[in-house]
């Protein structure tokens, strides 16, 4: 019995949301990688012109001065992250057949599939953040359990 696949699989890229985030994300690539640091550096410019704060100061920050759990941070530093890895990928010959992404993550892949410029997704994730930022703690979620099919009284 062979391990190989008869034919080759297809590739997805799929993009999470807010909460993936941790304290020393990127840390290693960063400093290892001149190509990752200067994409970042470049996204880095973009989020501090329309959100006015630094990506590289965040990812770098200790602990104690860790703005992680702010979504107004987290959001745009995930988008940053996944759009430089994507690039990195796509440098190196790596393609995806299709992309997805949840939550936040729905920006990185819509830039990724092509439906959204960088300077427009930077954009968006910038105003989603805040909008969210804004509303933080004041809001809820509800799930409602509905067949497909609805009857009419």
């Amino acid at each position: 019995m062979e391990d190989a696949l008869a034919q080759p699989g297809k590739l997805a890229f799929v993009y999470s949301g807010n909460g993936a985030q941790w304290l020393g994300m990127g840390q290693r690539l960063l400093s290892e990688s001149p190509r990752f640091a200067a994409l970042l550096a470049e996204l880095d410019e973009r989020i501090l012109s329309v959100a006015g704060f630094s990506i590289l100061a965040e990812l770098q920050a200790d602990q104690k001065h860790s703005r992680l759990e702010d979504t107004t941070v987290a959001q745009p530093l995930l988008f940053a992250i996944q759009v430089a890895l994507t690039t990195l990928l796509r440098e190196r010959g790596i393609e995806a057949d299709a992309v997805a992404g949840h939550s936040a993550g729905e920006v990185a892949a819509a830039w990724a599939s092509g439906a959204l410029s960088l300077v427009q997704a930077t954009t968006v994730i910038c105003a989603r953040s805040g909008a969210q930022g804004r509303t933080r703690g004041a809001g809820r979620m509800a799930a409602v359990g509905l067949s497909e099919v609805t009857r009419e009284n």
